[in-house]
């Protein structure tokens, strides 16, 4: 036996050895022996380390320990631990809601379109004009809600398109998600986050406040694809037990709903297949019989922030405009489009036979 066997501590171990022609161990290789967990110092979460290295002293005593973790991961970690408490702390199921006591009319539909809200943009009013920010965001599109759902008739059913980039970002970047051009934003996404769930809550229950029946329908917008999705799961989940409040949580870029003779369809208004001359045909191709049976068809938009009307055969399509002012980017391109929201009154025979409109200036003096 070599002299290192008969010196071996006992958390070594023979982790191979070599025989001469004689058959007899000529050398040995030995490795330190797995150690009981209590003597192994811990990292504080395996995910964001990229190595460790492990000091032991002659005795077999943990001496020093060097933790290397990667930076990026461990901000993303915290950020992400962030957003979902903010999430879960908003998951429980909302009460009922009483119904109206008004008599609604069956043969009225009322639409609140949500034009691109972009809840987490900053502007400075001596840049731009006027101030925008999360808390301001949230009053105006509140106070606007409240404002057209008083003014509208008592109809049984509404519908609340909201129709994409209801937030300005997707990510902890305030980025857009494609491109990743810079944004000015207000705040840190939990902050964003929080704000658009409980101002959907507002516009949904304002609306279920006068009517019946609720529907709505969460656009996927070039600004927010991922969020637009997880909020309309969020708010289906919270009125899971609200037969009068149904959320449509289809991931596609398309969406409909049929109301007497007339069918609607939504989309936020990006991407080749977007363009105003193709909707009324990709409406015909996804809904067939539902284009056959009906009279009046409509596709709301948004995206780029202005008030435009196609008329096609059969079939008109809008964009609406949107209650936020722009941010320096849009200032400084020169836009510079009025800004409104409007409630759309449809008869189920029909079609639409009216329309509410508020603006910001009027909020401002009310």
């Amino acid at each position: 036996m070599s002299w290192a066997d008969d010196h071996l501590k006992d958390d070594f171990t023979i982790h191979s050895y070599t025989t001469g022609k004689d058959g007899n161990v000529t050398s040995t290789r030995h490795v330190r022996a797995g150690r009981p967990e209590e003597d192994v110092v811990k990292v504080p979460d395996p995910r964001i380390i990229a190595r460790t290295s492990t000091l032991f002293g002659t005795d077999g005593e943990v001496r020093a320990q060097w933790v290397i973790e990667k930076p990026e991961d461990a901000q993303r970690l915290a950020q992400w631990r962030a957003v979902v408490e903010e999430l879960t702390a908003k998951i429980p199921v909302r009460p009922l809601i009483p119904m109206p006591e008004q008599i609604a009319t069956d043969d009225l539909l009322i639409a609140y379109p949500i034009g691109d809200e972009h809840l987490g943009m900053l502007a400075w009013k001596y840049e731009v004009g006027e101030s925008n920010d999360i808390d301001i965001a949230e009053a105006t599109l509140t106070q606007a809600m409240t404002y057209l759902v008083n003014a509208a008739p008592t109809a049984l059913r509404a519908i609340i398109p909201v129709l994409g980039d209801f937030t300005h970002y997707d990510s902890f970047d305030s980025v857009t998600p494609t491109n990743r051009n810079l944004l000015d934003s207000d705040g840190r996404a939990p902050k964003m986050i929080s704000a658009a769930i409980r101002l959907l809550e507002n516009v949904v229950e304002l609306a279920a406040q006068k009517h019946h029946g609720v529907h709505v329908i969460l656009e996927l917008g070039n600004h927010d694809p991922y969020t637009s999705m997880v909020l309309a799961r969020l708010l289906q989940r919270i009125y899971q037990d609200n037969p009068r409040i149904t959320v449509d949580i289809n991931p596609s870029h398309f969406h409909y709903y049929e109301f007497g003779k007339i069918l609607i369809g939504t989309h936020h208004g990006h991407g080749k297949a977007a363009k105003p001359a193709q909707l009324p045909g990709i409406m015909a191709a996804d809904r067939r019989e539902a284009w056959g049976r009906t009279e009046h068809h409509y596709w709301y938009t948004g995206h780029i922030h202005v008030q435009t009307v196609y008329e096609f055969p059969s079939c008109s399509v809008e964009s609406f405009r949107i209650m936020p002012p722009g941010d320096a980017y849009l200032f400084n391109e020169g836009y510079r489009a009025k800004r409104d929201m409007k409630a759309l009154i449809l008869h189920r025979e029909h079609g639409e036979v009216g329309r509410l409109l508020v603006n910001p200036a009027m909020l401002r003096r009310t």
